[in-house]
C-alpha cells in the first residue's frame, strides 16, 4: 500500500516535488520512481510474483493549521532521520509553501488530500 499526496492539488505537488528530491537524493524507492516494481520483485527473491494489479482511493488526513501539517510531514522518515541541513530546508521551503498557497492568498487550511494505492500479488510456491 502507498499513500501519496494528491499532486493535483498544487501546494502538494510542490511538497511531493521536494520530497521526491530528498527521496532520490536518499536513494529511496517509491512508486513515484518507474523501477519500484522491479526492486520489490528483486528484494522479494522470488517469495512473491511481481505486483499484478492495483485500486486506488481517495483520502483527506484532516489538520486544521499549518503547524500540524508542518508536523506531520517532519515525522516522514526522510525529514525526522535526515540532516540538520535537510530539516533546515524542509523547514524554510514548507514556510514558503504555506506564504504561498495560503497566507498571501487568505486562504484558510483545511487538510492533506491523499492518494491510496494498494497493490497485491500473488505468494510463489
Amino acid at each position: 500500500m502507498w499513500n501519496l499526496l494528491d499532486v493535483s492539488i498544487p501546494w502538494e505537488k510542490d511538497l511531493f516535488d521536494f520530497l521526491r528530491l530528498l527521496d532520490e537524493k536518499h536513494s529511496l524507492v517509491f512508486p513515484h520512481f518507474g523501477n519500484w516494481k522491479e526492486v520489490f520483485s528483486l528484494l522479494s527473491q522470488h517469495l512473491f510474483s511481481t505486483p499484478e494489479e492495483c485500486n486506488s482511493f481517495e483520502h483527506c488526513l484532516q489538520a486544521s493549521s499549518f503547524d500540524q501539517a508542518y508536523q506531520h510531514f517532519a515525522s516522514y522518515s526522510i525529514i525526522a532521520g535526515g540532516s540538520e541541513s535537510d530539516k533546515k530546508a524542509y523547514h524554510e521551503f514548507f514556510t514558503e509553501l504555506m506564504q504561498k498557497h495560503f497566507k498571501e492568498k487568505g486562504i484558510s487550511f483545511d487538510g492533506i488530500r491523499f492518494k491510496l494505492y494498494m497493490y497485491w500479488c500473488r505468494k510463489e510456491i
